[in-house]
């Protein structure tokens, strides 16, 4: 810092810091960073005040000199750069120290350690250390440089430093100049030299050479060659010095000896290695050329970056630096010859002596290489070649192959045609010698360097006409392309090479396959792709005319592999003569079960003949090839893997790119364009075409149209096709799509009959019964346009297209296609085969165009570029230029998800920039603007979905779907609105089209600030919809229409394919369609709710029927996603459009009457109602008439809330006297409009009588009831037995259902009275009216079931049965046991014929696989089964007597079947299943049908042993005891129950208190009608069983409990003390507490919080109490038994007593009231004098119940029989037990 000038001034101060001891005590401080600042003091006072140090020279010297073993980083780089200060100023400084104990020690260590970790900065200052040691210390001989230069070889070799290249390299880098210093600093011819120059030499550089060549370290990769080879011209240049000559020629002798005697060892050793022999060639390289430094090559790439405006060819240009013209290789050619010209002596030997080293190991390797077919030196032979090709090696090399003297010919080309090119024709005999061919193509062109252009182009013809292999042709074509010879590429273009090439095609994709091996069939399409490329100038391989024919050849194959017949040979293919071109092409798609692996190859060679080629659309066949590829792509996922899937699609959709990108070739993507939709036009309106297909086509479809916005020109507006017009080309017409819909099945209207959403007034119409195979081109373009709409896209250029088009999904750019490419064709090589090198990566892109290189930058150009815009398809420049497409990898790696789906960034001056959005301009908008089309740049100029991040800090969530704003200037900018323009408008403007500019202009749907202010989320999340919505409005409400189909088809998605006649392609279609539409809900603006409303109320009212069904989803979906807002089209309801009813209008009015006011309704009731009354006899059936009346009158009365009365009752039953209700007339014999309007009646009174029942008078409920059983007859004179009209089937389901309504009402007493029905119309019900219908009624319902209960049933029996079978479980149980069916009995059964054979039938009807009618089944047989247990009392000679003695009963025999068999293929699918675990039963399965059987009829068991008297109880449980059905049960119910086993419902609510709502706390709905089945319901059923299994039988259930392992047993434990042990506790405390049974002389209380029972028995003055207290995991856990107070009982006769109560609880099924029976009667029995059994001492058997009857004849005890039998078995005596005489 001080100039020279002031040092003196200061002298006196510093040197007070050098007299300071204090100071020379910081060398040894413990922190380094003090030790490193003393050590730079000392450098600086010798670098800038040398004399003031002197004077302490001796102490700084110690000090410094003395401490050369430091080891601390941050000292090392001090020390010694203050040692080389102290040495080189003060050459005294070694006097002061002892060189042999202080410094050469500690030397010593330091290079025994490798530097102890710092050697890149001590082994650089060892070479001026050793320069300027005294000449003492080196001493006599060679121990100096023993000691020094072995330490260094010891820390060379250290394991941590092996470890570090950068330390290896530093150890070497000094080891080998210290070498080269000492050697030169002893040349001479005293002894002394003589020895320390052979030392050095033989012991340090030749051993280091020879470990770098022959183990696998990291010598080679160090300075050590470039060393070495500076060692031997520096020798060379000494070798001029007269005095050293001698020396010097003596030391290079030395080493070329001993080099080549080194390297002769290696190439003849008998395993030589691939690496040792590159080292050679490495290690002779580097000595011929001592200033070249061979580092990696780096590909200087400028790109340069044209206007937008330009074209595709200007804008693509690329410099390359490290091309070199055939000029400048002549200068080069001419500085070398002039350099060899000015070349000394010396250097001339140094060239030949190399040579001569060469020339020796290449005869050498050759011969071994021939002799031995070894690739190794075959590699080295080729290597060396390389290096050192020319005239005087070929020279020397006669010997080898004899030469021709005479010949014309230059020496290189006769050693390739004598040498090399037989050598390839015989390792090509040898199998697996593909590296062999590979360096003997690498020497040929190493030798062809030295052959003029005609020699060059022979042997090249040499090799293009041999047959037995393609190898060396494709490997010598791959050094063509990346060659700079341009002599050489020319050939390429020769008919010679053409020819080869088009034969070849033709051999692979010919039908004879002449190369059938796989690696020459790779190569073969790797020659092609090579072929179809173009070479680093960017000049086309091959001439135009065979790149056509090569073209067409592959189309061929193409077309084979599309026109492949399917398994069942039926080739899709019309006569010619009959199909149009498109059509015929249309027809190609067929299954290809087995695609050949070629096409991975063409989808390769195609992919890289557009990548690479600039004209490959000039080429007549491209856009052939181009849409077979597409076609083969539009193929199912069952015929290509998935990643040929994605290869085939990256192929198309880059040719596609490339095709729409080039101004030149618009016309021709026009063209394309047309003939590509055209195709996928006829392949969707097909109905051979599988469903798959139309998904697959979308996916393909929305991938153009994606490809087609992305690469819009503004230049080319007028005449570039965008993605909205290719979509136009593809949909239908109008006329299209109504003969679509026509030719849709017509099962729907039947299915909406029933539903009673549509009326079948003309009889005339056939409905057919079956379904076709084929999908109807209406669901079929409804599956594609799903799809579609699905797939969400990005936001396209507003400013180009004249409409909101999105993208669909974003396709990857040139750049990301071209990395997945390659990546997956080095993924898919075959074996033995490398992925491409560096010649094959250049070969391949040399073609590729500009705009798509990714160049390598150097690593300081990369260094700011780590998270640049990683998915942008452009760059800005700062001066506003376009650059298209061109992103390079290192500004990528870093922003792997980020900015994905910008397309370009903005300029600085705002000119255009496509698509551009800036990461940093975007950070704190993350959802912002998310769908904007467009953004103001500065100046108001276009910037397409450019919006900086300070324009749009505070519009968080504004202007999401705005379509135009104004900006500055008031000039039209798409989309754009400025930060000031939009300060105050957070969610405002988001679903506008226009806004005003600031000149006052016109701007349509604006809505101002101040009307706004309150929507501050409203429409501002909105993202547009995927497609233009005015062009895609018509297809939205055809997708729609099908959703409507495919629900009225399936009624609704309740029923199941397996339960009833569904087309096979409706479970696939419907999803989708179901799924695209949620989509497009959630994204509609107002707006365009409005218009698709408005839309499909127009077609409502003009075609009804599924029109009506389509409104009115609508409306629901509207309803559900813009809660709140007004529904516009309900206005319609005010107009005059309705005075005079249609069919179809009548349809849309029901659908609109639910979503009016409640006064708006009544209205149209009064006016409906008012023409019903005074319409005239002849328009009662008519649809304007009272017919369409009805219908509206009944949809208000649905709609109202409250309803007070209907005036038309009285009206409606004076129709009897016009003969038009169906009373004892078949439902054939009246026509349509009579039928329907019964049907209407029907419906208007099942509706009365629910809403209104107040308001029926006692006549009106006569002409209700007597009309039903009049029409039940109807019904029963019009069943037939060989199918029934739809006509029947509406009638009888509106019956049923009104039958269901009326019993509802009736039989219900609360309802009854909250009706204010009268007593005498309850008791008319019961005496006369419901035996009357249910008498005719049931005989139906038995007889639909028997006839319906097949394994598919029509969606419309469905629904019939839906509503006879409800009907049918409301029947009463005395009318159930007098119906009269076809006996079915069982022998030897004790329940009366009658009802056995109603019960077998039901249980027969309980095993249905349709759910109407085994639910019916179990319902009725629930009421059934309480009383067939009362058949079984005084019978127990129908069970069987088990080794104890007790007597079990068994189950009904039809229900004990049921449970069987059941059980059995239950168990078999269930076996598998851990118990804990739960499989989930999907529903329409068999498995499903099984377990509702299994468990619906263990639910009937369990109530027919529940209503069993306690007597027969303990024998049922026998029964189920030994036949081992419980424990499967609990096994099963344990694999169906949820683990965690709660209602989806929140508004669930338990009714115990303190217990979750869970499955066990609600029983399972179990609805007939209006619920489908689901895999919930088995879960849910699973539980009801297994917590009424808990309730009846808990000792049942705790002995199997206690018999399982540890894991299921604690799992059970903890299921049921969490579940159902609050509950049953619950119910057990409640039934103690209900209890109506009177006790006499014992009163019972209950305390639910503890869990207890106290029963206190009383007798005069005396009492007994007794506690039971329930277990927390109750019935599992033992019930605790305590005896209370004891009076007049001995001890032993209440532990008796207690005992008994306790095995009763444990071990009997009974509930504590059952065992305080018992306990109560014991204590009476004990008291009336009856005396005790002597063997159980109970008064009533444990488990009979039983009183002791057997007497002794002796002692004249008597005994219970069960006891006593009991004893005899144990004891083997027959005995009394107590005087132990015979009994």
């Amino acid at each position: 810092m001080l100039s020279p000038e002031d040092l003196p001034k200061i002298s006196e101060q510093l040197e007070n810091i050098l007299i300071n001891n204090k100071f020379w005590k910081f060398v040894k401080h413990q922190k380094p960073s003090i030790r490193s600042a003393f050590y730079t003091v000392i450098g600086a006072y010798c670098e800038h005040i040398p004399d003031t140090l002197e004077i302490y020279l001796m102490r700084s010297s110690v000090n410094v000199l003395g401490n050369l073993d430091e080891s601390d980083p941050t000292v090392v780089s001090a020390l010694w750069h203050a040692t080389l200060l102290i040495i080189t100023t003060y050459p005294k400084c070694w006097s002061h120290v002892n060189m042999r104990k202080a410094v050469l020690p500690k030397l010593w260590v330091l290079l025994k350690t490798g530097g102890k970790g710092s050697a890149a900065v001590i082994y650089p200052n060892l070479l001026p250390l050793l320069s300027q040691l005294p000449a003492a210390t080196f001493g006599q001989g060679i121990g100096f440089f023993q000691e020094f230069f072995g330490n260094m070889k010891t820390g060379l070799i250290l394991e941590t430093v092996r470890r570090s290249s950068c330390e290896t390299s530093s150890i070497v880098q000094a080891l080998m100049e210290c070498l080269r210093y000492c050697i030169i600093q002893n040349l001479g011819n005293s002894e002394n030299c003589i020895t320390i120059q052979d030392y050095l030499v033989n012991e340090q550089v030749m051993p280091l050479l020879e470990e770098s060549m022959t183990q696998s370290t990291k010598l080679a990769s160090t300075s050590l060659y470039p060393q070495t080879s500076s060692l031997i011209h520096r020798l060379h240049k000494s070798n001029e010095d007269k005095d050293i000559n001698d020396s010097c020629q003596r030391i290079l002798n030395s080493i070329w000896g001993k080099l080549a005697e080194c390297c002769l060892k290696q190439i003849c050793s008998e395993d030589p290695s691939l690496k040792n022999l590159e080292n050679i060639s490495t290690v002779l390289s580097q000595i011929r050329s001592p200033l070249e430094r061979k580092t990696s090559e780096k590909r200087k790439i400028h790109v340069t970056f044209s206007d937008s405006t330009t074209s595709l060819e200007s804008s693509d240009v690329t410099q390359v630096d490290d091309e070199l013209t055939e000029k400048d290789l002549k200068a080069q050619k001419d500085e070398t010859d002039s350099k060899i010209a000015n070349s000394t002596s010396n250097e001339k030997m140094e060239d030949d002596q190399m040579n001569e080293l060469v020339a020796k190991l290449c005869s050498a390797s050759y011969k071994l290489a021939k002799e031995q077919n070894s690739a190794e030196h075959c590699f080295f032979f080729s290597k060396i070649l390389s290096e050192f090709s020319s005239l005087d090696l070929f020279k020397t090399l006669t010997h080898l192959v004899p030469c021709d003297d005479s010949s014309t010919k230059s020496e290189a080309y006769q050693f390739i045609d004598k040498a090399i090119l037989p050598w390839i024709n015989d390792v090509l005999a040898v199998t697996g010698k593909r590296n062999f061919c590979q360096n003997l193509v690498d020497a040929l062109f190493s030798v062809m360097k030295l052959c003029s252009c005609e020699e060059q182009r022979e042997v090249l013809g040499n090799l293009c006409c041999r047959d037995k292999s393609i190898v060396p042709l494709y490997l010598a074509v791959k050094k063509i392309v990346i060659s700079k010879d341009v002599h050489i590429q020319s050939w390429t273009r020769s008919t010679e090479f053409g020819d080869k090439l088009t034969s070849l095609a033709g051999s692979l994709c010919g039908d004879s396959k002449v190369i059938t091996k796989e690696e020459e069939i790779s190569d073969g399409w790797k020659l092609i792709s090579l072929g179809l490329s173009t070479n680093k100038n960017r000049d086309p391989i091959l001439d135009d005319l065979y790149t056509n024919r090569l073209i067409k050849v592959v189309c061929k194959l193409l077309q084979d592999l599309i026109t492949t017949p399917s398994d069942d040979n039926t080739p899709l293919q019309d006569d010619p003569s009959t199909s149009s071109a498109v059509e015929r092409e249309s027809e190609d798609i067929v299954h290809l079960k087995n695609m050949p692996h070629s096409l991975t190859y063409i989808c390769e060679t195609i992919f890289n003949f557009f990548k690479s080629s600039k004209t490959c659309f000039l080429v007549p066949a491209s856009e052939d090839v181009l849409l077979k590829v597409f076609q083969i792509s539009c193929l199912k996922g069952d015929d290509l893997s998935g990643d040929l899937m994605e290869k085939v699609q990256n192929t198309w959709m880059y040719g596609i790119t490339s095709l729409v990108q080039n101004k030149k070739y618009f016309s021709n993507a026009q063209n394309f364009l047309h003939k590509l939709a055209g195709w996928i036009k006829v392949n969707l309106m097909k109905s051979s075409l599988l469903l798959d297909r139309s998904t697959t086509i979308a996916n393909a479809t929305s991938l153009v149209y994606q490809v087609l916005n992305e690469n819009l020109n503004q230049d080319c507006e007028d005449i570039q096709m965008t993605g909205g017009e290719f979509l136009q080309l593809i949909l239908p017409t109008k006329e299209e799509w109504n003969g679509c819909r026509r030719s849709l099945p017509l099962q729907w209207k039947e299915n909406l009959t029933m539903q009673g959403d549509l009326m079948l007034i003309n009889a005339n119409e056939k409905l057919p019964e079956t379904f076709q195979d084929d999908v109807p081109n209406q669901i079929m373009l409804s599956v594609f346009l799903a799809t579609l709409l699905t797939i969400q896209p990005q936001l396209e250029e507003d400013n180009v297209l004249e409409y909101e088009e999105v993208r669909v999904d974003r396709i990857p750019s040139k750049e990301d296609a071209d990395e997945t490419i390659s990546k997956e064709t080095s993924e898919s090589k075959l074996p033995e085969q490398e992925s491409l090198s560096k010649e094959d990566s250049e070969a391949v892109t040399a073609g590729e165009s500009s705009g798509n290189v990714q160049p390598k930058k150097d690593v300081s150009e990369r260094e700011d570029a780590i998270s640049a815009e990683s998915s942008n398809n452009g760059q800005s420049s700062d001066n506003g230029e376009s650059s298209d497409n061109v992103q390079p990898k290192n500004e990528r790696e870093d922003a792997i998800s980020a900015e994905s789906s910008n397309n370009g960034q903005s300029s600085d001056n705002g000119e255009s920039s496509d698509n551009v959005q800036p990461k940093n301009e975007r950070e704190d908008a993350i959802s912002a603007e998310s769908s904007n089309n467009g953004q103001s740049s500065d100046n108001g100029e276009s910037s397409d979905n450019v919006q900086p991040k300070n324009e749009r800090e505070d519009a968080i969530s504004a202007e999401s779907s705005d379509n135009g704003q104004s900006s500055d200037n008031g000039e039209s900018s798409d989309n754009v609105q400025p930060k000031n323009e939009r300060e105050d408008a957070i969610s405002a403007e988001s679903s506008n089209n226009g806004q005003s500019s600031d000149n006052g202009e016109s701007s349509d749907n604006v809505q101002p600030k101040n009307e706004r202010e309150d929507a501050i989320s409203a429409e501002s999340s909105k993202s547009m919809l995927p497609w233009n919505f005015d062009k895609m409005e018509d297809y939205i409400l055809e997708v729609v229409y099908s959703m409507q189909w495919s629900l009225a088809i399936s009624n609704s998605e309740q029923l199941n394919d397996e339960e009833v006649m569904l087309p096979g392609y409706l479970k696939q279609s419907s999803p989708i369609i179901s799924a695209a539409m949620d989509t497009v809900w959630a994204v509609l603006t107002i707006n365009q709710w409005d218009s698709l409303i408005s839309k499909s109320c127009e077609r409502s009212m003009e075609f009804g029927e599924l029109w009506a069904m389509t409104l009115k989803c609508l409306i629901e979906k509207f309803k559900e996603y813009e809660a709140g807002q007004e529904l516009k089209v309900i206005h319609i309801c005010k107009t005059d459009r309705f005075d005079i009813l249609t069919e179809e209008s009548v349809g849309t009015l029901k659908v609109l009457i639910p979503y009016l006011q409640q006064n708006e309704i009544s209205m149209i009731l009064d006016i409906h109602t008012a023409k019903l009354i005074t319409s005239p006899q002849e328009n009662i059936t008519e649809i304007h008439g009272c017919l369409g009346a009805l219908c509206v009158i009944h949809t208000c009365l649905l709609s109202l809330t409250k309803v007070t009365e209907v005036a038309i009752l009285e009206a409606i039953s004076d129709w009897k006297d016009f003969d038009i209700f169906l009373f004892s007339r078949k439902v054939e014999d009246v026509g349509c409009k009579v039928l329907f309007l019964n049907v209407e009646v029907i419906r208007f009174l099942s509706v009365t009588v629910q809403k209104i029942p107040r308001s029926l008078s006692a006549q009106t409920w006569d002409f209700i009831l007597c009309s039903l059983i009049e029409w039940i007859q109807s019904i029963t004179d019009s069943i037939t037995d060989e199918g029934n009209s739809i006509y029947f089937k509406v009638f009888c389901a509106e019956i049923s259902n009104l039958i269901h309504t009326i019993v509802t009402l009736l039989e219900d007493e609360n309802a009854s009275k909250a009706a204010l029905i009268s007593p005498d119309l309850i008791s008319e019900w019961k005496e006369f009216f419901s035996a009357g219908i249910f008498t005719a009624f049931l005989p139906l319902f038995f007889k639909f079931t028997s006839s319906l209960d097949q394994n598919l049933i029509s969606v419309s029996d469905h629904l019939l049965l839906q509503s006879v079978c409800r009907a049918a479980c409301c029947a009463p149980c005395e009318l159930l046991q007098q119906v009269e069916l076809k006996p079915r009995l069982v022998p030897s059964c004790t329940i009366p014929d009658v009802l056995q054979t109603v019960v077998n039938h039901l249980m027969g009807m309980l095993q249905s696989k349709v759910r109407p009618i085994q639910l019916a089944a179990y319902k009725i047989l629930a009421k059934l089964m309480s009383l067939l247990p009362e058949y079984d009392k005084g019978r127990s000679d129908v069970g069987n007597t088990d080794e104890t003695g007790e007597t079990n009963l068994p189950l009904p025999e039809m229900l004990k079947e049921a449970i069987i068999s059941s059980t059995f293929y239950l168990e078999s699918v269930l076996e598998d299943v851990p118990v804990g675990e739960c499989i989930t039963v999907e529903s329409g399965t068999e498995v499903y049908q099984t377990t509702m059987t299994y468990l619906l009829a263990w639910r009937l068991a369990l109530i027919f042993f529940k209503a069993a008297p306690v007597e027969l109880r303990a024998q049922y449980a026998n029964f189920f005891r030994q036949s081992g059905l419980v424990d499967s049960l609990l096994i099963n119910l344990f694999r169906l129950m949820p683990i965690v086993p709660l209602l989806s419902d929140k508004d669930a609510k338990s009714p115990f208190k303190g217990v979750q709502p869970s499955m066990f706390t609600q029983e399972p709905a179990l609805k007939i009608k209006g619920c489908g089945s689901s895999p919930i319901e088995p879960q849910h059923l699973a539980c009801s069983v297994y917590n009424n299994t808990l309730e009846d039988l808990p000792a049942m259930v705790r002995q199997w409990w206690n018999s399982q392992n540890k894991r299921i047993k604690e799992h059970i434990d903890r299921f049921t003390t969490k579940f159902t042990s609050p509950i049953l506790c619950a119910k057990e405390i409640q039934g103690v507490q209900k209890s109506t049974t009177k006790m006499d002389n014992m009163t019972i209380k209950a305390r639910s919080k503890t869990r207890e029972v106290i029963a206190t028995y009383r007798m005069d003055d005396m009492s007994m109490d007794l506690v039971i207290k329930l277990a927390i995991n109750h019935p599992l856990g033992v019930i605790v038994v305590d005896s209370g107070k004891r009076v007049g009982v001995s001890a032993a006769q209440w532990r008796n007593w207690m005992l008994q109560m306790t095995t009763f609880l444990v071990h009997q099924n009974g509930t504590i009231v059952d065992g305080l029976k018992v306990w109560k009667s014991n204590i009476d029995k004990r008291f009336e004098g009856t005396d005790d059994c002597m063997i159980c001492y109970s008064v009533i058997h444990g488990s009979n119940y039983s009183l002791p009857q057997l007497t002794c004849k002796t002692c004249k005890k008597k005994f219970h029989s069960a006891c006593l039998y009991k004893w005899f078995n144990t004891s083997n005596q027959s005995s009394c037990p107590l005087c132990r005489n015979l009994f």
